[in-house]
């Protein structure tokens, strides 16, 4: 090869090859050499890298044993390129993690299926750590959407103890089991357990609200001022329990009760739960004013009987239960609900007045009897 050395040029027109490079040690194979554009380096009389007509740097693909870019005094560890679009790190000469052509990263596997994808060894303790080290104890793994919105937070507190999750919109949090939905709470914070809305009874869908086991109290629910308790005492005992609210404890009103057979359902009267306990009067002109009817029911076009709810309202309050013509945000009928049992009172009192004047008119008429 000719050598030109010039003042313009300097050292030029030596181009060279991989199997005889143009500048060179004592290893005739291994040097530099040039192309159109092109810097070239060999190694043992192959192309080892090159920087290229675009300023890119290329080097030979690698493995994971020998890694293409690495650190002196740990030759095995770094990162090489298994196939065509695909970076892959290793470390101790064994591949540790990839990016592949899908753009998923696959950790512990060459073949991942998912964005993130972390395939666990047999034996031993595996898992993923995230470490929030923000004292305040904000998010530590975020949900975006495509549109850049956040929508989900998964977080731990300081002390690691307690795990939260929570949605960032009005969309459920939904649990699934064997790929199918088992339980949700919806956007209103409702607990729906094998089913998907918040009112089973207007959209008719059959669930399962509930699985519960034998201990003492199973369910406990607290709305507003009230409380409600649902335990299991074997087969006998008070099943439900319900409690209003006085302003500074829960007080007993009722319970639902079983037996082996039978099932009591009973209101809280204890005289101890009252104050300014007097007798009942005018029952009997309460009763006079009741009207009793009949109808007919739209739903199913069968008989029926007892009253009208708002008009047993008007007399005797505490047998019903909601407003006349009350409608739900939704516009929805909330229909009127009536206990004839609070009426036994009243009409008890109404029956011993009812005595008290037929005790009175016997005894006018037996003295007008009597010669």
């Amino acid at each position: 090869m000719s050598l030109i050395l010039s003042g313009t040029d300097g050292l030029s027109d030596v181009d060279g090859s991989a199997a005889t490079p143009a500048i060179r040690g004592t290893d005739a194979n291994t040097g530099i050499f040039f192309g159109t554009d092109i810097i070239g380096f060999s190694e043992g009389g192959v192309e080892a890298a090159r920087i290229n007509a675009d300023s890119q740097f290329v080097a030979a693909a690698g493995t994971a044993a020998l890694p293409v870019i690495t650190t002196t005094g740990d030759l095995n560890t770094g990162i090489f390129f298994p196939a065509a679009d695909t970076i892959a790190f290793s470390e101790g000469g064994a591949e540790a993690m990839r990016i592949d052509s899908s753009g998923n990263v696959g950790i512990g596997t060459a073949s991942p299926a998912e964005k993130l994808h972390v395939a666990f060894s047999t034996g031993g303790l595996n898992g993923i750590r995230v470490q929030n080290t923000n004292a305040i104890g904000q998010a530590a793994v975020s949900y975006y959407n495509d549109a850049g919105t956040q929508k989900a937070d998964l977080w731990w507190n300081n002390n690691g103890s307690t795990l939260n999750l929570r949605t960032l919109s009005t969309d459920p949090l939904i649990f699934y089991t064997n790929n199918s939905e088992r339980m949700r709470i919806d956007s209103s914070g409702n607990l729906l357990v094998g089913d998907t809305t918040s009112n089973p009874i207007s959209s008719r869908v059959n669930s399962t609200a509930f699985s519960l086991n034998s201990t003492s109290v199973n369910m406990i629910a607290r709305a507003a001022a009230a409380q409600i308790v649902i335990g299991y005492a074997g087969n006998a005992g008070a099943n439900i329990n319900f409690y209003t609210d006085n302003g500074s404890s829960a007080v007993a009103a009722g319970t639902i009760s079983s037996t082996a057979n039978t099932t009591a359902y009973g209101t809280g009267s204890d005289y101890r739960l009252k104050n300014n306990v007097q007798p009942m009067t005018n029952a009997l002109a309460k009763i006079q004013l009741l009207k009793p009817c009949t109808w007919i029911w739209k739903e199913g076009g069968h008989d029926g009987e007892g009253f009208i709810a708002h008009e047993l309202q008007e007399i005797v309050p505490s047998s019903v239960f909601g407003e006349k013509d009350a409608v739900d945000n939704d516009e929805n009928p909330k229909y009127q609900q009536v206990d004839t049992s609070f009426l036994v009172a009243t009409l008890t009192a109404a029956i011993q007045e009812q005595q008290a004047l037929i005790t009175a008119l016997t005894a006018r008429v037996t003295a007008l009897e009597t010669p």
